[in-house]
Order: structure tokens, then sequence, then C-alpha cells
């Protein structure tokens, strides 16, 4: 007779941080198509053991991002605007939540156009100051004063709002470290 030995998994934590389990969630296709048995056998073995691809990805993702509803809503646009693609509609919709927050706007900073380019800059789309100074009519330099104060708020809420879902996660025992 044979002895069958099992393996047993003393921490079920699937990320190393919660940046792993963030990038995870939002880079996740929703887009996926089950394989055929055939196309199963062919392909051999893929990822990481951790069984984060199919249904069991997509399950993943869905309670990571749940997760997010625990965070204030200028939090959670924080996160998504981070981790979201560009092209995703869930990008654009965070950084218009996040020009709407009266805390990063300096004061006199009354121009939507300036705050949301200015907030698409801080998440990494490529804005020119100089035209967004051309557009609403402004000098330049007072764009760039205007970016820099923005940008230090924006640190401070990313920065809370990451430590944030990082301790909830921690006490959820996804991940190892915050």
């Amino acid at each position: 007779m044979t002895a069958t030995r099992a393996i047993i998994i003393d921490n079920p934590r699937l990320f190393d941080s919660a940046h792993d389990a963030l990038r995870f969630a939002f880079l996740f296709s929703g887009q996926q198509y089950p394989m055929t048995i055939m196309g199963k056998m062919m392909r051999g073995c893929i990822g990481s053991g951790r069984g984060l691809s199919g249904l069991d990805g997509a399950a993943q993702s869905g309670m990571i991002l749940g997760m997010l509803a625990e965070l204030s809503m200028t939090h959670q646009s924080a996160i998504t605007a981070r981790y979201a693609d560009e092209g995703d509609k869930r990008f654009m919709q965070a950084v218009n939540k996040l020009s709407m927050e009266p805390s990063i706007a300096p004061a006199g900073l009354s121009h939507r156009l300036e705050r949301q380019a200015l907030v698409a800059r801080y998440f990494g789309h490529r804005v020119n100051l100089g035209e967004v100074a051309e557009k609403i009519g402004v000098h330049r330099n007072t764009v760039g004063q205007h970016n820099r104060v923005i940008r230090e708020r924006l640190d401070a809420i990313e920065s809370l709002a990451y430590n944030q879902i990082a301790d909830i996660m921690l006490a959820r025992e996804l991940i190892y470290k915050a």
C-alpha cells in the first residue's frame, strides 16, 4: 500500500503585499472564456499554483475590489485611479470624483477642467500644463503652482487610502505584509 502525502498550507495568504493584490484585482480580465478540455490538456501547467485563474481568479478579484467598499469614496477613488488602466472607464470616474473633492483644490481654484487635468496627471495621464493654462486662460506658472498643491494633497490622500486597504487585507490574512 502506498502512502499519500497531504500538503498542509500553514499560511493561506495569496499576495505578498496590498500592492500586488490590488494590481491583480484591477488587471484581472473579466473577458476570459473557459477553456475546452483539449485546450487545458495542451497548455500544460500555468500560473503560480495559487489558483488565481478562471473563475477562482475572478472571485478573488471581486473579493479584493469588494474590500474597497470599506473605504470612503475619496479613498476608493484614489486607489482606483492608481490601479485601474487609463483606458478603463473606472479610471476617469475616479479622477472625476477626486477632482470634485474640496480638500484637494487650493484656495481660488475653481476651474473643473484644470482640477481634472491635474488629478489625471498625478495618476500618470500625460497632461501638458501649458496647454491646460491656455485652455482655461491663466498663466502657466499658476497652473504649475496649483499642480504642486494638488500633488501634495493627493499624496496624503493616497497614502492614507493605501494604508487603510493594506490594514484590511492584513486583518483578513490576504497579504503577508502591509
